[in-house]
């Protein structure tokens, strides 16, 4: 047939296979997923004639070697075949350049194979390939794309490649546009516009289509901290390198996003919902996960290195497993999917390429969660649609029907990988995607027994058990089918007498090294939650005996005598109380630390539930008891305001151990278990930013610390915790990333990891007596932003992520709503941050990236944003532009910059500032767009957070006369143009507040925040003079980072969304 409908009234030749491909859109939409794919069909030019000149077999056998050559060549290039009818293939990629040059290698691959063949048995293919968005469901592909794709491949002659304008624009720079020449358009149903079309070409003797290119090479460095040593191979989101990570001092591997999907954000939270899900299990058949990072432009995960190879790399070089181990690798699969769904988690995709088999030791690892989904979450939601997700030949049946997943999926998948590993094959395979999941739903699985009458009773009935179409007649649960699997029979192993000699050589090494110093801690460590009740669980201690554990939960002492059995509460505080910490005594008592209204203090707390006032006891930080409790060791705040090291008897005297100052203070001590000396935390430069664990004998010495990369990379080493022997200490640090367990020996050496890939931040061990057990908490903080409707309207949020959200402000109209968030990197100074702009009229929002160290931002206009920068020691003011992000500097040579503030018409701005060399902090000037800063305050002075009035003609600022910024602190108001600035008050209530300041609309009023409880209230106070009032109640706060839109109606402020849960680690050999 011909076709006359294109450009230059070339023939089209549809071919029937394809035309069958195409299906209408699905009528009913859920379940359907609008995704960006390239779409390639292609089919064998002259195959009917070949057909009906040698018969079916022969014509069969043809698209045998078609489909020989060709399937295999598109995982390369990330294509997943959709479908084949006859000699037709319909395949799906991620982007338009891995399609071009899948379809370029296709060509070479049947070019090279036909010099080979007689002209009759020669393989001649057209290949038409476009680009856009396609409609997914059930593993199909439909919508206008698609049908365009086949109009694409109708034009095309043998061995021609054609592709739409879309595909060749998507190719941009890429040297295969280079090959791209107009070819033809042509008409396309439902289209008024004419399809334009380009041919490849391409040279049958140039070396074949490079894949995608290294994201890096052996030996660069990445951030400054990995060192890539070489490329493992490519998984379904990116490429993997082996590297490097010098803050853990080990090999890592490192899963790179592909960078086609690290500008979709859909992908990147996908890749960080990863992370956080396999973070969230703690196994040894569960691969570790060390942290997300974003570096250099690259998205990517720090995750354990497993030496070995795939199982499915293990079947295709070796073929079935011998049974016995095969169910020793099954167990170790059980044990790994059981600690996972203990954590909620689903994996979704097990299959043998996402399992690890470790040289060596033989360990199974589970690895690659890029699509798994927290269970609990799901099940909150019922059972819907979902996109089928996953590997069709080991797709549970629930599962390919776009039924949302449960843990029984993943038993179902893990029968598959059974019967593969005792067979050598998938119980399902076809030739289309499509056509397997149809058999997932509706096929039973051959019987196993007939291909392998050899394998025990017990291997049989799991697999069969497993491979249940539905769901609730599968096992219950993971350990139940290790249970069905029986017992692995031992190993028996041979050892000849010529190795015998070498492991007594090899003991001699071992005991030269122990003698030499400290060995890592062993031991197949093991990590479980204590309680799991959902509640807030923290700072656990274990009772020197080990006959119970204490700890806090929801603010409560709870103790818990042979944990997990169940916990009771022993304590509950007044509501103004806050328990900051707990410590044994000798006698079995608690000390407590609280935080009240009047102040810090100590408590005893006897088991009864009594407690006693311990005068004299300081609280500045946590106190800890000497092993006979007869001594307290503590921090007693200093005239510097940092705090020192004291040590006393309770109720006698005490005396200064360590003096600390301005640029030194001390944290959370820890006697040792003979009492004679004290770790702890010792702060140096800036409090809180530079942390080192440190220890002291405790009747006095030189300080030793123990850790020494605290200050340049400002980690916040903490919570030091002895093993029972006294020869280590334990402590969390940030050193990789999200804060995690190390240890240090007590006499100074390495630090080692004890506990990667937790939930996530990991504080406060405590270890049992034996040494082998500690407890520990399990804390993630996440930061979200709150507006509040002041008319009664209630509450709505933002940000809600694991990254810092802070200093929120209104635009001038109230419609934007700005913000700054950290996308990856802890430190505020180093971390990749971006702007924020959420429209509340369009529900929707816009990033711009934003250098490291942004913070305090303010609207200037409409379309202005001013926000202060810290750049090593230069504090700068920068101004970017909207929509188009463009940033430029206003001023910088500050040694510190804070708090800008604009006129609503952006004709000045107002900012506190510092210079080096001069005492205090003052309020500057400029005139925009392009004034010098100009000092409105003196020197010596402190005046801090101004706010101009909305008609610009003053300035409100907070004061103080100390240049430290200490003491009493007034709202004062400087008037333009004029002279001194007039206090306004002095109010309690404002000695307190620590942040913004806020005008009312009408310039008659001012807004500030003052600390009550955990929260703030929101106190209003006249511009013309008078006493404050509270306008409202804010109940939790985490910093006073607040704004108010021009009208008052709605309020924006940060909070802290804090879960805690209290683990036990098992099985540390020391």
């Amino acid at each position: 047939m011909s076709f006359k409908a294109t450009l230059l009234g070339r023939p089209e030749h549809p071919s029937d296979a394809v035309e069958g491909m195409l299906q209408p859109a699905p009528a009913e939409m859920t379940g359907v997923l609008r995704e960006t794919r390239a779409v390639l069909f292609s089919d064998i030019t002259g195959s009917t004639a070949y057909f009906e000149r040698h018969g079916d077999e022969a014509g069969l056998r043809l698209i045998e070697r078609h489909h020989r050559l060709l399937l295999p060549l598109l995982p390369k290039h990330h294509g997943r075949l959709v479908k084949t009818i006859g000699d037709a293939l319909m395949v799906e990629f991620p982007g338009a350049r891995p399609a071009v040059a899948a379809a370029i290698e296709m060509m070479r691959a049947l070019s090279a194979h036909n010099q080979t063949q007689a002209e009759e048995e020669r393989i001649r293919v057209r290949i038409g390939i476009n680009f856009g968005e396609v409609l997914v469901r059930g593993g199909d592909l439909f919508g206008d794309t698609v049908n365009a794709a086949a109009r694409v491949e109708a034009l095309a002659a043998p061995e021609t490649i054609l592709i739409s304008a879309a595909a060749c624009r998507a190719l941009e720079d890429d040297p295969l546009s280079r090959e791209c020449r107009p070819f033809d358009a042509v008409l396309v149903k439902g289209k008024s516009e004419p399809l334009e079309v380009f041919e490849v070409r391409w040279d049958p003797q140039a070396p074949p289509a490079p894949g995608p290119r290294p994201v890096a090479s052996a030996g660069s460095v990445i951030g400054g901290r990995f060192r890539v040593l070489s490329l493992l191979g490519e998984g379904g989101m990116g490429q993997v390198f082996c590297a490097h990570d010098s803050a853990l001092d080990e090999t890592v591997a490192l899963k790179f996003i592909h960078p086609h999907l690290a500008e979709r954000r859909e992908s990147l939270e996908l890749f960080k919902r990863e992370v956080k899900l396999a973070r969230a299990v703690t196994h040894p058949n569960v691969c570790r996960i060390h942290e997300f990072l974003h570096m250099e432009g690259q998205a990517f995960l720090s995750m354990e290195f497993v030496a070995g190879r795939s199982l499915e790399r293990r079947l295709r070089e070796q073929g079935p497993l011998p049974p016995q181990e095969a169910l020793r690798i099954g167990k170790e699969l059980c044990a790994g999917l059981a600690a996972a769904h203990r954590r909620g988690v689903v994996h979704q995709d097990l299959k043998p390429a996402n399992v690890l088999i470790e040289d060596g030791t033989g360990r199974a690892v589970i690895t690659d969660f890029g699509i798994a989904r927290l269970a609990e979450k799901e099940a909150r939601g019922g059972e819907r649609a979902a996109r089928v997700a996953g590997t069709p030949e080991y797709m549970a049946p629930e599962q390919a029907q776009g039924l949302s997943p449960g843990p029984a999926a993943d038993l179902y998948s893990l029968g598959i990988v059974l019967f593969e590993m005792l067979s050598g094959n998938p119980p399902f395979t076809a030739p289309s995607a499509g056509e397997v999941l149809i058999q997932q739903v509706t096929q039973p699985a051959p019987d196993l027994s007939a291909l392998r009458p050899d394998l025990p009773r017990a291997l049989l009935d799991a697999v069969q058990a497993c491979l249940q179409k539905d769901p609730r007649h599968r096992p219950k649960g993971a350990e139940e089918v290790a249970r069905l699997l029986g017992e692995e029979q031992p190993r028996r192993r041979v050892v000849p007498l010529f190795v015998l000699g070498g492991a007594l050589v090899a003991l001699a090494i071992a005991l030269f090294i122990i003698l030499a110093g400290p060995r890592p801690p062993g031991g197949e460590r093991r990590v479980t939650p204590l309680f799991s009740t959902g509640a807030l669980e923290r700072a656990p201690r274990v009772r020197p005996d080990g006959a119970a554990v204490a700890f806090l939960r929801d603010g409560a002492v709870w103790i818990a005598a042979d944990p997990p059995a169940p916990p009771h509460k022993l304590f509950q505080p007044d509501a103004h109380v806050e328990i900051t910490g707990l410590a044994w005594s000798g006698s079995g008592s608690l000390l407590l630390s609280t935080r009240e209204p009047a102040g810090a203090s100590a408590r005893r707390l006897d088991l009864d539930g009594r407690t006693e006032a311990l005068a004299g006891v300081p609280a500045a930080c946590p106190p800890d008891l000497s092993p006979d409790g007869k001594r307290y060791c503590g921090c007693r705040p200093n005239a510097s305001g940092n705090a020192d090291l004291v040590i006393g008897e309770i109720g006698g005297a005490e005396r200064v151990l360590l003096a600390g100052g301005k640029a030194r203070s001390f944290d959370v001590p820890r006697f040792s278990p003979d009492g004679r000396r004290i770790a702890l935390v010792v702060a140096q430069e800036g409090f809180r930013t530079a942390r080192d664990i440190g220890v002291i004998e405790s009747d006095g010495g030189e300080l030793v610390l123990l850790t020494r990369d605290g200050l340049p990379k400002r980690l916040n080493h903490t919570d030091p915790a002895w093993t029972p022997d006294g020869r280590w200490i334990v402590y969390s640090s940030r050193r990789a990333g999200t804060p995690a367990l190390w240890c240090v020996p007590a006499g100074g050496g390495k630090s080692y990891l004890l506990a990667p890939g937790a939930t996530a931040g990991q504080y406060a061990p405590d270890l049992w007596p034996d040494g082998t057990s500690l407890a520990f908490e399990v804390r993630e903080e996440r930061q979200d932003l709150l507006v509040a409707d002041l008319a009664g309207g209630g509450n709505g949020h933002l940000g809600d992520e694991r990254v810092s959200n802070r200093f929120p402000v209104f635009s001038p109209d109230g419609r934007y709503l700005a913000y700054r968030t950290l996308r990856s990197e802890d430190n505020e100074d180093d971390g990749a941050a971006e702007i924020v702009v959420a429209d509340s009229e369009r529900d929707g929002e816009r990033r711009y990236p934003a250098p490291a160290g942004t913070r305090e931002l303010c609207w200037c206009g409409p379309d202005r944003i001013l926000f202060a920068r810290t750049e090593g020691e230069d504090r700068q003011l920068l101004e970017m532009t909207l929509p188009t992000g463009e940033i430029r500097t206003l001023a910088r040579g500050f040694s510190g910059l804070w708090s800008p503030h604009a006129d609503p018409r952006c004709r000045r701005v107002v900012f506190a500032a510092s210079r080096s060399g001069e005492a205090g902090r003052r309020l500057y000037e400029i005139q925009l767009p392009d004034g010098e800063p100009v000092p409105l305050t003196p020197v010596g002075e402190t005046a801090v957070f101004p706010a101009l009035s909305p008609d610009g003609s003053r300035i409100a600022f907070r004061h103080t006369a100390d240049p430290a910024g200490a003491g009493a602190a007034t709202l004062r108001l400087l008037a333009h143009g004029s002279g001194p600035a007039k206090v306004l008050t002095a109010h309690e209530s404002f000695t307190r507040s620590q942040r913004r300041l806020r005008w009312a609309a009408d310039g008659k009023s001012l807004f500030y925040l003052t600390p009550d409880g955990s929260g703030a209230r929101l106190m209003q106070i006249p511009a013309a003079g008078g006493a404050p009032k509270e306008a409202r109640r804010v109940p939790e706060i985490s910093t006073f980072d607040f704004d108010l839109t021009a009208d008052g109606a709605r309020l924006v402020y940060p909070v802290t969304r804090v879960s805690a849960d209290v683990y036990r680690m098992e099985g540390i050999e020391w």
